[in-house]
């Protein structure tokens, strides 16, 4: 009987710890199209998936296609005026207008970007490869560039916007803020910055930023000043190799790197593999909070975890 509760105990334990997520894929199947670039939500509620197969619509019936198939997607954003923006490897910027599924595209924007953002005053960024930045305002669109600005680096790899709309921007010579203003950059030579690589961005409380590079995540305070790198030398971090991050509404930073998923809550770490929970891939590509709930893009589907 001792032994029987032993292993009752046991099976219980064993189910907690792998049942953290809820898992969706696009198509049951190996397919590009679980292959999740990007996450977002409408002001509806509804879940879109944007994949190395295009984009997708979570619908009662399971998903709908909302782009043509064969679009090898890098980016994807939904605004606040509800349009729907996205980009193809190497086929440029297209956009959709609200309750529209006609992506046209947007000819100010000469190539494809590799992340699209909203700011606090609704203007579309989108960051390039090669070509900078470029920030759309209407129709009108400036595009900001190494020669002719502080920017660190011309291939811009990820973007955040802080709680003073404070424009932050990854490329793979280091890391750029802009304030409206004022150019500043952070490379290995003039910052304690780790690496020149800044895959990933997530702004935080008390207006911090979340640098994620390929030699760890480092912090960066209110006074764009860095505190401290994180990496697997110093903390329990699965690896040095960033690729998402974001902050929850209770502080606590989720880290996304090819060897799984952390939470870092100020002072503990609590790692998520595909060996000790639920997870369908190590790759943790992108990560969006959404009603309390974490999403997480990997390359073989979309988990969720509760967060509140």
């Amino acid at each position: 009987m001792k032994k029987l509760f032993s292993l009752l105990v046991l099976c219980l334990c064993v189910f907690h710890l792998q049942a953290q997520f809820v898992s969706m894929q696009i198509v049951e199947a190996y397919s590009p199209k679980n292959d999740i670039r990007s996450i977002s939500f409408d002001k509806a509620g509804n879940l879109f998936a944007a994949t190395y197969g295009g984009v997708y619509k979570q619908v009662n019936t399971g998903w709908q296609l909302v782009s043509d198939e064969d679009t090898y997607l890098e980016s994807f954003l939904i605004d606040g005026a509800g349009r729907l923006w996205m980009s193809g490897w190497g086929k440029g910027v297209y956009l959709a207008e609200k309750g529209t599924q006609i992506f046209e595209r947007v000819k100010e924007i000469p190539t494809s970007a590799n992340v699209l953002m909203e700011d606090m005053n609704g203007h579309i960024w989108a960051g390039l490869w090669q070509g900078g930045v470029m920030m759309g305002e209407g129709n009108k669109w400036t595009n900001f560039a190494v020669k002719d600005n502080n920017l660190a680096g011309n291939s811009v790899l990820s973007l955040a916007c802080d709680s003073n709309n404070k424009i932050w921007i990854g490329t793979y010579l280091g890391l750029s803020s802009y304030d409206g203003k004022l150019w500043t950059s952070y490379t290995v030579n003039n910052s304690k910055l780790p690496d020149y690589i800044v895959y990933a961005l997530a702004a935080g409380k008390n207006n911090r930023i979340w640098a994620g590079t390929c030699k760890g995540v480092t912090l960066l305070n209110g006074k764009g000043e860095i505190e401290k790198t994180y990496d697997t030398s110093n903390s329990p971090l699965s690896d040095n190799v960033i690729i998402s991050l974001v902050e929850d509404s209770k502080g606590r930073l989720w880290v996304g790197s090819y060897k799984g998923l952390d939470m870092f809550d100020g002072k503990n770490w609590k790692k998520y593999t595909t060996e000790n929970s639920n997870l369908p891939d190590n790759r943790i590509q992108v990560m969006t909070l959404h009603n309390n709930k974490l999403y997480i893009g990997t390359s073989s589907g979309i988990s969720v975890i509760d967060v509140k």
